[in-house]
């Protein structure tokens, strides 16, 4: 009887834990990686327990009896790379288990890298993700509108204008839980072009123009003090104006405009061409009557004549560019021709004109005999009245006419009429001065 009753024990207990049973639904979960929970419903008629293999696993429940719901609520994820959680329920000597996955943070940025212009630079970035995120950079030129964000969103950067002549590069960088992507950003260099490097003008009343092609803030100077400037500093495309003092010097002179745009520079080689005269004639020459001779000026700057000797005389002697002036001359009473100078100066230099005059004519004087009158009759050949003496060899009349009458039929002939009343007789020779 005993082993009977043994028996039929043992067999009650396994029937019992034979009938013990557990349904979990559902058993494989895939979970976002943030703000994510489950209900894991549970279908049982005994009791049961439940343990998380990992701390970001949270259960609403770790113990119960029969037919019940069990919460997990997962920790947002952080990582990059997804994760795995199991659940496992124990009930009698028997367990299931629920696979919970979480998603990996991610993130998807619209461009990771841009190229943007030397000035006025801004650019919007558009970030696809499922996490907080935040935007910086090392790059003090880069400056970031709005600076994070959760979830999907964009943000907007502006750059500095770029000084440089070289392309520069920076990085943004965008933090999304425990990763990162950069966006690369290129800007391009401060460039410009002049419409002309080279210019040569005139030696008076000289400017100039220059178009300025640019995308960057620029100005203009110069170290040559004859050269000034309407304008020095413009933003971007425009132009400026220079001006030349005239120039003096009978060389050309060479100049230098310095343009700089952000931290380059270019030059311009100004030239500008030197006084310069031209006369119609580098020599005059003049009876020895007083008389004048008009020199054509043909020239660039200013210019004035004068004279070296006191004989001649310059009438509008100053003048500026083309022009004339008058050289006129003494009458020369001298038997003997001259020389004179003109100096005709224009900026700088200068120019020699000679001048030639010449002497008076000797007057031709003769002694004629009409009606036992003695006449001393002088022939002048020349245009003037020259003094002379007359030397009468025996006999000397003396002179009834005070002055020389001109003869009518000839006013070349002056005449001196004496009396035929000898005043001093046995006189070898007597001169009569002073007759014209």
């Amino acid at each position: 009887l005993t082993s009977c009753s043994d028996k039929e024990e043992t067999d009650v207990f396994a029937s019992e834990e034979l009938s013990l049973n557990m349904t979990l639904t559902p058993t494989i979960v895939d979970l976002p990686a943030r703000n994510a929970s489950q209900d894991i419903t549970i279908t049982s008629n005994t009791a049961w327990g439940a343990v998380s293999d990992v701390t970001w696993a949270k259960l609403s429940a770790s113990l119960g009896v029969g037919n019940s719901t069990l919460s997990v609520l997962l920790e947002d994820n952080t990582s990059t790379e997804p994760r795995t959680a199991t659940i496992t329920f124990s009930y009698g000597s028997t367990q299931q288990t629920v696979i919970i996955n979480q998603a990996a943070i991610n993130a998807a940025l619209s461009t990771t890298t841009v190229t943007l212009p030397a000035r006025d630079a801004s650019q919007e970035i558009g970030i696809t993700t499922n996490s907080t995120w935040t935007v910086s950079t090392f790059d003090t030129w880069i400056h970031i509108l709005n600076e994070k964000g959760d979830g999907d969103g964009k943000f907007t950067f502006t750059l500095d204008n770029n000084p440089e002549t070289q392309v520069r590069q920076g990085k943004i960088t965008v933090a999304y839980g425990q990763g990162t992507q950069d966006i690369i950003v290129s800007q391009e260099p401060a460039t410009a072009s002049l419409s002309a490097q080279e210019v040569t003008l005139p030696a008076r009343d000289a400017s100039q123009e220059i178009g300025v092609t640019t995308n960057a803030t620029w100005s203009v100077s110069s170290f040559d003090n004859w050269i000034h400037f309407i304008n020095t500093n413009g933003d971007g495309d425009g132009k400026f104006t220079f001006t030349l003092d005239n120039n003096l010097n009978t060389q050309n002179r060479q100049g230098t405009v310095t343009v700089a745009y952000g931290n380059g520079k270019m030059t311009i080689d100004v030239t500008q061409e030197p006084a310069t005269a031209t006369l119609s004639d580098q020599s005059a020459s003049f009876t020895a009557k007083s008389s004048s001779h008009t020199i054509k000026v043909t020239s660039n700057t200013v210019w004035s004549a004068e004279a070296e000797n006191s004989w001649i005389h310059i009438e509008d002697a100053e003048g500026e560019v083309n022009g004339r002036f008058i050289i006129k001359v003494d009458d020369n009473k001298s038997l003997s021709s001259r020389q004179g100078k003109v100096i005709f100066n224009y900026g700088t230099g200068k120019q020699t004109i000679t001048i030639s005059q010449e002497a008076a004519s000797a007057t031709k004087f003769e002694k004629t005999q009409a009606n036992n009158i003695g006449r001393y009759q002088a022939d002048i050949t020349g245009i003037f009245n020259s003094e002379f003496d007359v030397t009468e060899y025996g006999v000397v009349y003396s002179a009834t006419v005070a002055e020389p009458k001109i003869d009518e039929e000839n006013a070349q002939i002056h005449q001196v009429v004496v009396s035929t009343t000898p005043i001093s007789q046995n006189i070898v020779s007597t001169t009569i001065k002073g007759l014209k």
